[in-house]
């Protein structure tokens, strides 16, 4: 627990104040409340924050503060106005680390992308073996044409023009099994959150030749659009990820004979 006064700074903490933040009580007295800043918060963040608490509101919350070793935690807080004629007198602040429990959470969100990874193996490795069937079955159509133009000159118009048809349809196969070798890259990707405008309708689509692949025959999946494409600010990936597992569960929810909708 922290008491800060009206302008943020530290008038009194408690010992586990101390042994969570590893200042002592004598080292932040009188001090900013910036001292645990982690940086990892925006300013918007902290503004919307301080709005609340300066209008007399209390507000609660989870952020990242650093710790006197220069270490990070995180902390869920809740922080309490205390008014004297309806002004703020001081706050009373509740800290709690929670980074074992985000730990966890992590952990567990891992294991149930890597089970729903294991499912889009199955499916993906149908689509792209059919796909590489395709290459192969066209390529070799457009070897025996090759060899045909050896034999017949006065049809070379005609032949030629098979087999461009031939060879651009090997193209769209090789290109629809590259592109489901990315999804799944894309699905494991590791790295940070990038947000950006894009297609709701275009991730869904991108994300459903996958997931039909795990359905039983037992479930019927339905697409519902009006092929608006509106935008939204997402991340790509992590919008895919919770679309399979929405898929995944809306699964082992159903009994007998359903359908999804989405």
């Amino acid at each position: 627990m922290v008491i800060v006064d009206a302008q943020g700074t530290i008038l009194w903490v408690n010992n586990a104040f101390e042994q969570l933040t590893g200042y002592s009580y004598k080292e932040v007295l009188g001090q900013d409340t910036r001292l645990l800043k982690s940086g990892k918060q925006s300013y918007s963040f902290y503004q919307n924050m301080w709005n609340t608490l300066t209008s007399g509101n209390v507000w609660q919350g989870e952020l990242w503060n650093r710790k006197k070793d220069g270490s990070l935690y995180f902390e869920d807080q809740t922080i309490t106005p205390v008014m004297n004629n309806d002004i703020v007198s001081y706050y009373v602040a509740i800290k709690r680390d929670i980074s074992v429990k985000v730990a966890i959470k992590k952990q567990l969100e891992h294991a149930e992308k890597m089970e729903a990874i294991g499912q889009l193996v199955g499916g993906i490795s149908h689509n792209f073996n059919n796909n590489l069937a395709n290459v192969l079955g066209y390529n070799e159509l457009a070897t025996e044409f090759v060899l045909h133009l050896t034999k017949n000159d006065h049809a070379q118009k005609q032949t030629y023009a098979k087999l461009n048809n031939y060879l651009n349809k090997i193209n769209s196969a090789a290109h629809a099994a590259k592109n489901l070798v990315s999804q799944l890259q894309t699905f494991c990707r590791e790295e940070g959150q990038e947000f950006k405008p894009l297609s709701l309708l275009t991730v869904i689509n991108d994300i459903l030749p996958i997931a039909s692949n795990l359905l039983p025959q037992n479930i019927h999946f339905t697409f519902n659009s009006d092929n608006h494409q509106e935008l939204i600010n997402a991340d790509a990936v992590q919008l895919q990820q919770m679309l399979m597992i929405l898929i995944k569960n809306s699964i082992k929810a159903i009994t007998g004979v359903g359908s999804i909708t989405v």
